[in-house]
């Protein structure tokens, strides 16, 4: 694995952003517009992971009182099980342990099972089914959450590096 950085998304970062949302969601991508109102709004933001200074995942997330939602995440499909997004969200969670939030929730459709598995991997739980949350999409999503704790940043790192090789990573 490259060396990798994290920081906020900017407009210049939208094009690879939505060429990683394209490949991965499809139909159901969203917008240029949509990730625009997440830089803009207070209450959201949009971090990017950057390898060799080019974007290569992004996460989403909206900030509550006692802890935040992850609206959307994604790695570049090439780049995929190589600790990328272990890394990445490792890192938002090891941040969100820092302030005041206590939990960290998001939705994964039913049939996104390697999804699924690499949220139990960073230690997420299902908490239930959500029957037909997105008007859009005629399928029911499961809800996960965790409840970060104050991981050292290289304990995360060294999981980012072990979920190089791990299959649900």
């Amino acid at each position: 694995m490259c060396s990798l950085s994290a920081g906020l998304a900017s407009k210049k970062d939208l094009p690879l952003i939505l060429r990683i949302e394209n490949e991965s969601f499809g139909d159901h991508a969203w917008t240029r517009e949509e990730f625009i109102e997440v830089i803009r709004d207070h209450e959201m933001q949009l971090r990017v992971v950057k390898a060799d200074d080019e974007v290569v995942g992004y996460v989403a997330y909206e900030f509550h009182d006692h802890g935040i939602q992850l609206v959307n995440f994604a790695v570049a499909p090439e780049l995929r099980r190589q600790g990328i997004g272990a890394w990445m969200l490792s890192l938002t969670l090891f941040s969100v342990s820092r302030s005041k939030r206590t939990w960290v929730r998001t939705i994964v459709r039913e049939t996104n099972v390697s999804t699924q598995m690499f949220l139990k991997y960073l230690g997420f739980h299902s908490e239930m089914i959500i029957r037909r949350p997105v008007e859009e999409i005629d399928e029911d999503f499961l809800s996960f959450r965790t409840i970060p704790t104050k991981v050292p940043l290289t304990t995360a790192r060294r999981r980012a590096e072990k979920a190089g090789s791990d299959p649900v990573a």
